[in-house]
């Protein structure tokens, strides 16, 4: 299985996200994601074994159960790319609200994950939600200027995701974790 651990935003800040998103799609050159799967990743976990999150003892399942989420309230606010300069590779929606709590909640997802031997992330996390990613081939045009703000609303906890790949781009199902 191919997993990663994410919260997912609240409701009225997807819906800010999906009409940014409407005015951004017909620049070319972007995979654009599908507004049903707007996330924050906390840790990419890769391929996974099945039984590691079988309920009621996998390991990763207990691991991530065991970690108490905070009361987080997130929005969105303006849009940049990695790298920063020069051609991008991603484009996403910066964060507003209860980031620096984000911050060390994916730092405990980090380390929790450690402890179960998956390689702890080698840079600073960087709290975004991925709208755009650029194929190694394309030559992007250049996005429009789009404002983009939703002010921060709670989030409903932390949840590990299956990324099933499909040509048609990839597929997301919640893990249940008990």
């Amino acid at each position: 299985m191919r997993l990663f651990v994410a919260v997912e935003l609240h409701a009225d800040v997807n819906a800010q996200l999906s009409r940014a998103l409407e005015a951004l799609r017909p620049c070319h050159g972007y995979r654009w994601v599908k507004c049903v799967q707007l996330h924050v990743t906390c840790k990419f976990l890769g391929e996974v074994d099945a039984a590691r999150v079988e309920l009621p003892r996998g390991d990763l399942a207990v691991a991530l159960r065991a970690i108490e989420v905070p009361a987080l309230q997130l929005g969105v606010r303006g849009l940049g790319q990695f790298p920063p300069r020069g051609r991008p590779r991603v484009v996403w929606a910066g964060l507003s609200g209860d980031v620096a709590a984000l911050e060390a909640l994916a730092e405990r997802v980090d380390r929790a994950c450690a402890a179960l031997d998956f390689p702890r992330e080698d840079r600073p996390f960087r709290a975004h939600v991925t709208l755009a990613r650029v194929n190694d081939d394309a030559r992007p045009g250049p996005l429009p200027a789009v404002s983009l703000e939703a002010a921060p609303q709670p989030i409903d906890g932390l949840h590990l995701i299956h990324s099933t790949l499909t040509p048609q781009g990839s597929v997301y199902r919640r893990v249940p974790l008990g």
